[in-house]
Parts: structure tokens; C-alpha cells; sequence
């Protein structure tokens, strides 16, 4: 605290104070003879004016400091977040969706390590909360007019029966909430990040109640480059995803509870991830489940290559069976025990600038995977990761092939259109019987426009053709229109 009596030279805010204090002992000896009281008093008073000016100049100092703080190492994102479909998200976390002020640093908006974040009082712990909220209309001309669920197109469409055609939908699917929060500590950024979302089933319609299905498909801990609990696999991340209204089924999508680690040098970036074991995927037969004793293991690397970004990533998995009571195969002396197989598969991308625009290809292939081309979403059971025998109870891997591709273009502003197309096959052992998805073609095209930030509007048209095995194919066309927003 600075003392009256030991006022002293110190750039132009001290020479303010030098003249403050001159101008009042000037006006102490152009008055009246006073008292010793007197002069006590208004040496005190003299004395609070300055320590409230040496508190503005703190004030101003640590304004400044905070404005020459760093940026994010993160990309920041001044003009919109690109509609990414659910289903074609690797991770979620509340720095992919944030849009900074421009202002945020030199007003303090920002009082966290995150994006968005505040300091929890009296911690040094960051929580940034972040959500998203949409609105989706549309008009289906084909087979099928059930609501894509999680913002999967090709999920529901294979599904396809001779329904009415001619409908008119409105849905709010995909709505979200998030959490995250980042606490420096000796061993790294310690990070709790957990998601909820409002699609894990399609809208129940009650009379005047419209039901959603919520689910928590983020819900892990993260300590330096570690990763624990319910989190995204890189696995089918290796290309861009496409922004979509009605979504454009990709690669494939991996959700499960699993440990990973993530690093990087030189360029290159990599992950490596255990998850959880499942081994379900096969069409019920009485007496048998499924049996995997060893979890996932998911592997993918990146690396920038002249401005376009290559990815490849790779699994390796047991499936099979075990049984569970009377045996149900033919041949008795295949009957007892269990019975496990090594499945294995790959997918590589590909991400090219093209001036504003962007190409994005990806390519899969795998022998009993789990999620690839996102037709095993939810509950399946088809044969979809392998079939077993029923003569014989022997177990053969089902193959899958997608290839999938989109072009980005922006028009100038914020308006921007993606058009983009998927194929997907499997191909199941001859001798099984189940009515599965053996090919699946699927094309879109939109535009999108953000009028202002953080605000999405978009209109697509979304054709997919279905062919089920023993089944005639069949096809769905619709419009889409969508409005979003997140915070």
C-alpha cells in the first residue's frame, strides 16, 4: 500500500497521484489555520484516494495480462459447427461444438482452461457445459417413413417394409447436453467428460406426448493421454464425416466402455484402445451364446501429407460360441464345449483440400466386425458379425465391404453444400437362413446455411436402396429440412 509521505515517481499514473497529493496540501495551507485533528483527517482521506488508485491500476494491469494469454491450441471456430451427424462422430467433447467471442479474452467471458469454461470456486478445476438442440421435418415418398434413429439413415432403412408413402414427420432427435471439466495435475490434464443424448430409440408418440429415449453415450475419465470408460473408437474415423440433415451412413460407428491411449511425434498421431468384448451378433439359436474371453483391439494412426490428412486404422477381435444347454445341432459329436474364431479388418481415409472445398474418401473391410457401416447399431442379431453352422455348430466370420465419399462446397459466407453416396456389403455364409442386409446403396445432397453463429439451417435430399437377403429390393427417398443450434 502506498504511503502519503512516501510518494514517489513512477510513470504517468504516478505523476496523477503526485499532482492529487500536491493539490491537496496546496488547498491545506491556502486555508484557515486548523486544527491537528483536521490535518489527521484529510491526510487519511488523501491517504484512501490513493490506495483506491493503486487498486484501478492492478485492475487495468491484470486486465492486460489476461488478453496476452495464449489462444486455444485448438482450432477456434468463428462462423458455424458444421452439422456432423451422431453416427459419424469418433469422440464428443464441448471443444469440438464451441464458437469463441471475439471479445472473450479482453472481457473475461472465458475464466477456464476450456473453451467456454468457468473456474470451480476455489479449485483450479475448469467446467465448461455445452448442449445442442434441433428441430428435423420431413417428407418421405418411399417404403419407409420411420424417423432415422440416431442419425442413421441406412439403421432404419433396411428395415423398409410396404408402408404408406407420402408422409410428413417432425422430430427433435439428437438433442444433447454435455459436461467437461479439466484439473491440472502432476500427471497430466485430469478430464471428466460425459454426454446425453435423446436418440438411443425412435420418438414414442402418446396421443399429444412425443416420448424421447435418452442415453449417456460419453461418460469417461481422461488423465494425461489416457482415456477411461464409455468413449468412441478412431477405428472408422479415418475420413471427414459428411454434414448431413437426414445423415449419410459412413464407415461405421464404435461406442463401448474401453481404455485408450493417444500420442504423437513427428507428424504423426496414434491410438491404441482396448474395449469391452461382445460377441452377439448372430441369429438366436437355442442352447448357444455368444462367447468372446479377450476385449477389441482398435489401433489407427494420422499423419498430414501437404495439406490432406490420411488415416489408417485397424482391429483385431475373438468371436464365437459357447453353448448353454441341449445341444441344437445335427451332428451330435460337434455338440459341447465352445467354439471361437480371430476376426480381422482395416479402414483407411482420406481428407484433400480443394481450395475452399473439401473431398473426403474413405474405405472398409473386416471379417466379423462390429459397427462397420453402422449396420449393427443397436440390436441386430442377424448374422451381421458371423453365422454358425447348424449341422455342423461350426461359426463363420461375415464379411463387410463400405466404401463412402462426400465433396464439401462453400458458396461464399456460410453457405455451403455437401453431396456424398455409401456402399455397403456383407456377405454371409451360404448356409445361413436369416433375412439380413446384403447390399445397401445410399446418396445425399443439401445446402446449409448459418445466418448467424452457431445457428444451422439445412435442406437435403436422401435416397437409399435396400436389398435384403431372399428379399426384393427396396427404396426410400426423402426431404429434409433441419434447424440447430448449440452453446
Amino acid at each position: 500500500m502506498l504511503k502519503v509521505a512516501q510518494q514517489a515517481s513512477s510513470g504517468t499514473r504516478s505523476v496523477v497521484k503526485g499532482f492529487v497529493y500536491s493539490t491537496a496540501v496546496a488547498a491545506l495551507l491556502a486555508s484557515a489555520p486548523a486544527q491537528a485533528n483536521d490535518v489527521d483527517e484529510m491526510r487519511a482521506e488523501l491517504q484512501n484516494l490513493l490506495d483506491r488508485m493503486e487498486r484501478v491500476e492492478q485492475n487495468q494491469t491484470q486486465t492486460a495480462d489476461m488478453a496476452a494469454v495464449s489462444t486455444y491450441t485448438r482450432a477456434i471456430k468463428r462462423s458455424y459447427v458444421p452439422e456432423i451427424v451422431g453416427s459419424q462422430r469418433t469422440h464428443w467433447d464441448v471443444r469440438d461444438r464451441y464458437i469463441m467471442p471475439e471479445t472473450a479474452r479482453g472481457n473475461g467471458v472465458v475464466g477456464g482452461d476450456l473453451p467456454g469454461s468457468f473456474k470451480a470456486p476455489g479449485s483450479d478445476t475448469s467446467i465448461a457445459v455445452s448442449g445442442s438442440a434441433n428441430f428435423t421435418a420431413v417428407w418421405n415418398g418411399g417404403q419407409n417413413h420411420v424417423f432415422p434413429t440416431n442419425q442413421s439413415a441406412t439403421l432404419v432403412q433396411t428395415d423398409a417394409g410396404t408402408q404408406e408413402d407420402g408422409v410428413v414427420d417432425m422430430r427433435t432427435l439428437g438433442a444433447s447436453i454435455g459436461v467437461n471439466s479439466s484439473t491440472p495435475t502432476d500427471m497430466g490434464d485430469l478430464g471428466v467428460n460425459i454426454l446425453l443424448t435423446n436418440d438411443r430409440a425412435p420418438t414414442v408418440v402418446n396421443q399429444n406426448l412425443y416420448v424421447n429415449d435418452t442415453w449417456m453415450p460419453i461418460a469417461n475419465v481422461s488423465l494425461g493421454n489416457w482415456t477411461f470408460g464409455q468413449q468412441g473408437s478412431s477405428l472408422y474415423g479415418t475420413t471427414g464425416g459428411a454434414e448431413s440433415v437426414g445423415g449419410l451412413d459412413g464407415l461405421g460407428t464404435f461406442l463401448a466402455p474401453g481404455v485408450s491411449y493417444a500420442g504423437g511425434s513427428g507428424g504423426l498421431s496414434y491410438t491404441v484402445a482396448l474395449f469391452a468384448p461382445n460377441s452377439d451378433g448372430f441369429a438366436a439359436i437355442d442352447g448357444v451364446s455368444g462367447s468372446q474371453n479377450l476385449p477389441d483391439l482398435h489401433v489407427s494412426i494420422a499423419t498430414a501429407m501437404g495439406g490432406m490428412s490420411l488415416g489408417i486404422s485397424g482391429y483385431a477381435r475373438e468371436y464365437g460360441i459357447t453353448q448353454t444347454g441341449t445341444c441344437p445341432f445335427t451332428s451330435l459329436t460337434d455338440c459341447g464345449g465352445e467354439e471361437t474364431k480371430a476376426g480381422f479388418g482395416g479402414t483407411i481415409g482420406i481428407s484433400v483440400p480443394l481450395g475452399m472445398d473439401t473431398l473426403n474418401v474413405g474405405v472398409a473391410y473386416g471379417t466379423a466386425p462390429r459397427g462397420m457401416g453402422n449396420y449393427e447399431n443397436w440390436s441386430r442379431a442377424e448374422g451381421e458379425q458371423f453365422t454358425v453352422n447348424g449341422v455342423t455348430g461350426s461359426v463363420v466370420g461375415t464379411d463387410h465391404s463400405v466404401i463412402t465419399a462426400n465433396f464439401k462446397h462453400a458458396w461464399g459466407g456460410t453457405a455451403r453444400s455437401t453431396v456424398g453416396a455409401t456402399f455397403q456389403s456383407l456377405n454371409q455364409a451360404e448356409t445361413d437362413t436369416s433375412v439380413m442386409l446384403s447390399r445397401s446403396a445410399q446418396a445425399i445432397a443439401n445446402i446449409f446455411w448459418s445466418p448467424v453463429a452457431a445457428v444451422n439451417m439445412g435442406l437435403e435430399a436422401n435416397w437409399i436402396n435396400v436389398i435384403r437377403k431372399t428379399q426384393n429390393a427396396k427404396e426410400s427417398a426423402g426431404v429434409y429440412f433441419k434447424v440447430s443450434s448449440s452453446f
